[in-house]
């Protein structure tokens, strides 16, 4: 079954709260600038984000071009 871009998101949250043990859903959301239930829609699978807010969150939260691109590739 291929990955959806959720799981990305889901394992970078992962990531982000193993750093730092108070980094919740809505410094997440904050950091992605989106509110805390768009981050929840989109992590349970319930909601997508558009092609645009794909590029945007690649950008805040990937450092390689090529881990960019796998985002973006996802979610188109």
């Amino acid at each position: 079954m291929p990955i959806h871009y959720s799981d990305l998101l889901k394992k970078e949250l992962l990531e982000r709260t193993k750093q730092n043990n108070s980094y919740s859903l809505r410094a997440f959301a904050r950091d992605l600038s989106m509110t805390p239930s768009q981050v929840s829609s989109v992590l349970s699978k319930k909601k997508n984000i558009s092609l645009a807010r794909a590029y945007q969150i690649a950008e805040l939260i990937y450092e390689t071009k090529s881990e960019r691109e796998h985002f973006i590739n996802l979610v188109d």
